[in-house]
């Protein structure tokens, strides 16, 4: 087929689109500088290759939400890096439980 190549480029181009964004937080050092909100692309394509480790460390120093923990602990998965994934399921429960450390169950 005449058009393989091209449809082959375009599935890559389109996977590479694939993901979520991080929002940075804010380092403004002057009042009244502009802001200029700043976002970091996760590409679940990247996901499959990416040092883990890395971008864990790049959501803790953003101290990032937990939905955007839950968005990376499920693009792993789909990535087939169950192991990852797991570890970030274990960490969020344990920053669960001593968040919420001495509350009483209900």
């Amino acid at each position: 087929m005449a058009n393989g190549g091209i449809d082959r480029r375009l599935h890559a181009d389109v996977a590479a689109c694939s993901g979520f964004a991080l929002p940075l937080r804010s380092r403004q050092e002057n009042i009244g500088q502009e802001n200029t909100e700043k976002a970091l692309w996760i590409s679940f394509e990247e996901l499959k290759t990416k040092d883990s480790q890395l971008i864990r460390d790049i959501f803790t120093n953003e101290r990032a939400r937990m939905k955007y923990w839950v968005m990376l602990a499920l693009a792993f998965r789909n990535a087939g890096r169950i192991e990852q994934f797991e570890e970030i399921l274990t960490e969020m429960e344990k920053n669960l439980n001593e968040k919420h450390k001495g509350e009483p169950n209900i």
